[in-house]
């Protein structure tokens, strides 16, 4: 009875569990993901399984860029697992070929450059003995290996021009800054000589303004002195009529000045010198008639 039970415990059939999408992704070499991205990507993979294929088959490349525009990650992985490995050799040459043309290329494509260099280190455990497809293999990875070397001298060269660059900017920022300050400061400099210029005409105005003043007045007092002057001149020719020449006479210009004042004096009720004059004469007479009848008697 224990051999039968152990038996039959033994031959008793195991209960299977469900499997998931995600543990189905993970035997089909795909991405953990829920259910509705994984039937997508798949659908979009096997889209661009086939036209992969066809472009492969045919050559078209308008065909391998549609199919190589695609970048995800895991679009790619489910496209290289489903076709061969005669198709990988090819597409990878494809890729190798756009490359050379354009090395700007190798950073687009460098997702499918890593899938299908896992397919192909695959193939070169796999087939061991072929050696014509290794062969193939090396030829692709030598390819890979000089695009690599020239786009990394490039980018040595490109890191130190850029590290010109750099210093060049630099130092044109500050001389771009020093430029400014220049200006401001030459700007400054021309506003104050400018207010100074102002100033200084403003200053040598008023000046001028009272330079003339006193000129001015300077005149006024010339004038005056002059009319002085000529009234000075006047009393001197006045005094001068009255000199006699020099034989005790008097001059003819001295009587004829003389006798128009005695005719304004006249008019006015003025005697003049030589009436008094002969006043004198006259009393002296009547004195000396006196005194010549006090004698006689």
């Amino acid at each position: 009875m224990e051999d039968h039970s152990e038996q039959s415990v033994l031959h008793s059939p195991k209960k299977m569990r469900k499997t998931g999408i995600n543990e189905v992704n993970k035997v089909t070499g795909g991405t953990v993901c829920d259910e509705h991205e994984f039937i997508g990507t798949n659908n979009q993979s096997v889209t661009i399984v086939n036209i992969l294929r066809q472009g492969i088959q045919s050559k078209d490349k308008n065909m391998l860029e549609n199919a190589l525009s695609h970048n995800d990650i895991k679009i790619i992985r489910g496209s290289v697992s489903q076709i061969s490995d005669g198709n990988c050799l090819e597409l990878f040459e494809e890729i190798m070929n756009r490359i050379e043309d354009n090395p700007m290329k190798l950073l687009e494509l460098s997702n499918w450059i890593s899938v299908l260099l896992e397919g192909i280190a695959r193939q070169v455990v796999a087939f061991k003995g072929d050696t014509d497809r290794i062969l193939l293999i090396l030829n692709q990875m030598e390819r890979l290996n000089e695009i690599i070397s020239m786009r990394l001298s490039y980018n040595q060269d490109l890191i130190s021009l850029q590290s010109t660059l750099d210093i060049f900017q630099h130092i044109i920022e500050e001389n771009k800054l020093i430029t400014e300050m220049c200006n401001k400061i030459s700007s400054e400099s021309n506003n104050a000589l400018i207010t100074y210029q102002f100033e200084a005409d403003q200053e040598n105005d008023e000046n001028d303004s009272f330079d003339n003043y006193e000129d001015e007045d300077e005149d006024d007092i010339d004038i005056d002195h002059e009319d002085e002057n000529e009234d000075d001149d006047d009393e001197d020719e006045d005094d001068d009529n009255d000199e006699v020449d020099d034989n005790g006479n008097e001059d003819e210009d001295d009587e004829d000045y003389n006798s128009k004042i005695r005719k304004v004096r006249k008019t006015k009720g003025v005697k003049d010198e030589s009436d008094e004059n002969d006043s004198d004469s006259e009393e002296n007479d009547d004195d000396n008639e006196y005194e010549e009848r006090s004698n006689s008697e």
